[in-house]
């Protein structure tokens, strides 16, 4: 694997090293590596969800949406 990175990816590397969170780039590397694939799993679950959404809607099975109602039970709830 290379050990180089692009100049603005360098200077994150550095930055982050030097701020003592991560002991070393291969921590660094491994930790952005599993935050891209938690990322990248969330993005596919949303994908399929807003694809099923379609097809539901594309149904015929759809809500309306009262947003006044809502934000009222919304503010009921952050009151309690």
């Amino acid at each position: 694997m290379p050990n180089t990175f692009p100049p603005e990816i360098g200077q994150f590397v550095q930055q982050e090293l030097a701020g003592h969170v991560y002991k070393s780039r291969d921590d660094l590397v491994i930790d952005a590596v599993r935050v891209l694939r938690e990322l990248t799993l969330r993005y596919q679950k949303l994908k399929d969800d807003v694809q099923q959404a379609i097809v539901q809607a594309d149904r015929g099975e759809v809500m309306v949406l009262d947003s006044s109602a809502t934000r009222a039970k919304a503010r009921k709830r952050m009151a309690e």
